[in-house]
């Protein structure tokens, strides 16, 4: 899933055990520094879509399971979506080196409207230590796949909707990873969703 120097991602330029080589693997590596430097106790990673996701929460499963600052930003926050990555996704990211992070993204149109409003809300609940938003129920997407683009479900599939091929697209749609020729997958498939109160 790493690109080439043409096609650089920041999102999945967070290689920390390689020799940087591109602009965008060199602040990669600067923000780990950063965040690693900077005694943090959360980190919130926070994206726009051009693809209609409305908006969710990005983690890395095993951080979800093991990892106190993950559960309590997700426990902080009013977005009951919550994607859970593999590690072969999530160790590409932030959210795959930096402890106690949580990628947040945003529908463009949404990020405008609400996404300030919500991210404030979730950062005050954190500072206090007590989430503003009380327990709700989130549904975990759990993604297993990517969707190669040999196997499209159509544009008629949704984010978060199981399509006819049985799983919840995730990150997919005409504007995302279907335009970009660097990437040979329309977005990750989740095989599962499950619902919890947190």
């Amino acid at each position: 899933m790493r690109h080439t120097e043409d096609g650089t991602d920041l999102n999945r330029s967070f290689a920390p055990d390689n020799q940087p080589s591109s602009y965008e693997e060199r602040r990669a590596a600067e923000i780990l520094r950063m965040i690693r430097d900077g005694g943090y106790d959360y980190v919130l990673d926070m994206h726009t879509s051009t693809t209609d996701v409305d908006r969710c929460l990005i983690v890395d499963g095993d951080a979800f399971n093991n990892d106190t600052g993950v559960r309590q930003i997700v426990a902080a926050s009013p977005i009951e979506r919550v994607v859970l990555f593999p590690d072969w996704v999530s160790s590409q990211g932030l959210i795959g080196h930096a402890p106690s992070s949580v990628s947040v993204e945003y529908f463009r149109p949404v990020a405008d409207t609400k996404g300030v409003e919500e991210t404030l809300l979730t950062i005050r609940g954190l500072v206090r230590g007590k989430s503003l938003v009380g327990p709700k129920e989130r549904q975990l997407f759990h993604v297993t796949e990517l969707i190669p683009k040999s196997n499209d479900p159509g544009e008629d599939a949704r984010n978060f909707e199981l399509c006819a091929d049985g799983y919840y697209p995730v990150l997919f749609g005409e504007n995302s990873y279907r335009r970009d020729p660097t990437k040979p997958y329309l977005g990750f498939a989740a095989t599962r969703c499950t619902n919890i109160v947190l």
